[in-house]
């Protein structure tokens, strides 16, 4: 598989003050993580060590808002995944298109600075 880098802006979700969940679910198995970045084409995500998230899954994504019960359906494709001391961060490549300017993730995804998940990697 060849990996394309995202070639958009990417936008951090600042879990100093937001925890954004996110439920990655395959073949009826949900792995449990939080958003680490978004872009209008993919995520970044963090799930606890040890979580069974691999490249080239495929399933559906649900986003939960910390405090309210607005939720975001989407699906993805896991391009990478880099396994951490602290923790398992996977690249998804949404493969069902979201508007996010109609979601509560609008408000979040302002302009800023890239920033990259240990490892270095971007998808």
């Amino acid at each position: 598989m060849v990996e394309q880098p995202r070639r958009e802006e990417r936008f951090l979700l600042p879990a100093i003050t937001i925890w954004i969940g996110g439920i990655f679910t395959v073949n009826n198995v949900h792995l449990h993580g939080r958003l680490w970045d978004i872009s209008w084409s993919g995520c970044c995500m963090l799930f606890p060590p040890g979580e069974g998230v691999h490249a080239g899954q495929r399933g559906s994504l649900l986003i939960s808002h910390p405090t309210t019960s607005s939720v975001i359906l989407t699906a993805g494709l896991v391009m990478w995944v880099d396994r951490e001391a602290g923790g398992t961060y996977a690249g998804c490549r949404f493969t069902k298109k979201v508007d996010f300017n109609q979601t509560f993730l609008n408000v979040l995804m302002a302009p800023h600075e890239s920033v990259r998940p240990p490892g270095g990697r971007l998808i």
